[in-house]
């Protein structure tokens, strides 16, 4: 949201009042607060609580800090004056308030929100248990994490002593990682969120010294889960927004990310090349729950166009809707995208689209994602310019094995064999980019961007194409996804259908037109321009791939 806009919303809410979805209605922000459970519904009263509607003030003030806060100031001294328990009704709640909190008392340096930031710091420190990994995730961390970090300056008068709050926030970042850098809940979105908790520490001193080699390493993974744009890959309840904004900062105050950042290849991707240094090679593996493939890497601002961005979740579990999903940014372009976050609030009907198997880029057995198993990745490297990636994941409804073939800038070949009941509906789904059309082409489609072919996508292996979908409300919700966790945008939904044991081999070429050949097993092949590529097939996955100039002279 932009200055303007964010400026418009503040002005709105505190004339008419924050709208509540739940409750369809207005509610009043400044006088008298109705803060009584008898007129709300409870997400409503925990939205109150939380004080969500101070969002879009507290927004227009990050744009103006000049911009008077006197409106917030006054919602939650109200809030006080009335004794409304400080972490209660759940510690979910009393996060969600700490993230404001922390604003509003920074900025307005009032005593009495500096000494109600200390009450609330000291009770969430003890009301959180560092053995409770669930705990690790949750905005009550998250919380306590931003309200020390802004009130850093004044540990002693907020009676909390450092030593308390380094193990506390230790414990809970242990248990948020795994070994490898890559968040427990593999969701690049949260993360980010957690980086960005994890910076503020770090440009106030606060950063325990028994974290730096987990905070490098997961440092390190997040540049990887970063497209050319600076957002995560959206996966999960992840939004495009960029991580620079998510870490406080304007394009503007770029210059103040080596005091939040450490790790040379995350500074490169966030500040678009004007620091750090971007890693040596193109792929990079996490075995906690990611591979990904960024080449080239960016060496100035205006230069990320050039940029190929691939991500493969390759460990799959019984918390994820889909497994072996995959995005992929290139050319400027979001070519592949996951549906994003479930909108818990909103009426539209394609608000929970993000729950249903159908929104994933991966296969579906009977119209659903294969569900619980286990995943792994199997195999990764290059061959001949190109970039492959491999996972598996198997479960009670059978086994799939997706490779991924990368050759920036060019085109995406992904390979899905499936092994199901011979009876069983099998597909494999994929969603474009709101900024492409789809237009169906013989037994492919053609992507459009302002009306002109940027992709050819056609099928090398298995398959029936399906009519391609966007924004379909009836009889369930298809071609939808959510950018920025605010609103559902429709977007256009392809793939193909078969039967039983099947082999999809989908093909994406980059501005020109490919075309097949038919030549014998194992191998698939299609000429691009003045080159042949070939890649050869066994039942455990691409086992060669062939790249050469085409001649008269030559033959397979």
């Amino acid at each position: 949201m932009g200055e303007p806009e964010a400026t418009r919303l503040a002005d709105s809410t505190i004339q008419y009042g924050w709208y509540s979805s739940s409750d369809r209605r207005l509610v009043p922000i400044v006088g008298e607060i109705d803060w009584t459970e008898s007129t709300h519904d409870s997400t409503t009263r925990a939205a109150l609580d939380a004080w969500e509607p101070l969002d879009p003030v507290l927004l227009a003030h990050s744009y103006d800090p000049k911009r008077s806060l006197d409106e917030a100031a006054a919602y939650a001294a109200q809030w006080i004056e009335l004794g409304r328990d400080l972490t209660a009704p759940d510690l979910g709640v009393a996060g969600r308030r700490a993230l404001r909190l922390a604003y509003v008392a920074a900025a307005t340096g009032a005593a009495e929100l500096v000494h109600h930031a200390a009450s609330t710091a000291t009770e969430l420190l003890h009301a959180i248990d560092p053995a409770d990994t669930k705990l690790a995730t949750t905005e009550a961390v998250t919380g306590l994490v931003t309200l020390v970090g802004r009130l850093s300056g004044g540990l002693d008068a907020l009676s909390i002593a450092p030593e308390d709050t380094s193990d506390i926030l230790a414990a809970h970042l242990e248990a948020s990682f795994s070994s490898d850098g890559i968040h427990r809940s593999r969701t690049p979105g949260v993360h980010a969120q957690v980086m960005e908790r994890v910076a503020v520490l770090r440009a106030s001193g606060l950063l325990p010294a028994s974290l730096l080699g987990l905070i490098g390493r997961a440092e390190r993974a997040l540049a990887w889960l970063l497209d050319p744009t600076g957002a995560p890959a959206n996966i999960g309840a992840t939004t495009t927004e960029p991580i620079t904004t998510a870490y406080g900062l304007k394009p503007s105050g770029l210059r103040f990310l080596p005091d939040r950042v450490a790790d040379p290849a995350l500074l490169h991707a966030t500040s678009a090349g004007r620091f750090g240094t971007p890693p040596g090679h193109p792929i990079g593996v996490f075995p906690g729950g990611f591979a990904a493939i960024k080449t080239p890497w960016p060496d100035r601002e205006w230069g990320t166009s050039a940029a190929s961005h691939l991500v493969l979740q390759t460990a799959v579990d019984s918390d994820d809707t889909a497994g072996l999903v995959v995005t992929w940014h290139d050319r400027g372009h979001r070519l592949l995208v996951e549906p994003g976050p479930v909108l818990e609030r909103s009426a539209h009907p394609a608000a929970h689209y993000a729950a249903n198997g159908s929104a994933h880029n991966t296969v579906l057995v009977d119209d659903v994602p294969l569900g619980r198993g286990n995943g792994s990745l199997s195999r990764w490297g290059s061959v001949r310019g190109t970039l492959h990636l491999q996972a598996t994941h198997s479960s009670s409804a059978g086994s799939h094995r997706r490779t991924t073939i990368l050759h920036p800038g060019r085109w995406l070949l992904v390979v899905d064999q499936v092994q199901a009941d011979p009876a069983a509906n099998v597909g494999v789904r994929f969603h474009v980019g709101d900024e492409l059309d789809v237009m169906a082409s013989g037994s492919g489609y053609i992507l459009l961007q302002s009306a002109r072919p940027a992709a050819w996508v056609i099928p090398l292996g298995d398959g029936n194409p399906m009519v391609p979908l966007r924004g379909v409300q009836e009889p369930e919700p298809n071609g939808w996804w959510s950018p920025d966790g605010d609103r559902m945008v429709p977007n256009w939904a392809l793939g193909w259908d078969g039967s039983g044991t099947t082999t999809f081999a989908t093909l994406f070429s980059l501005g020109v037109r490919p075309v097949p050949e038919l030549v014998a097993d194992p191998w698939i092949a299609w000429i691009t321009g003045d080159y042949r590529a070939r890649v050869a097939l066994t039942e455990w996955g691409v086992s060669d791939i062939v790249i050469d100039a085409t001649s008269d002279e030559e033959d397979d």
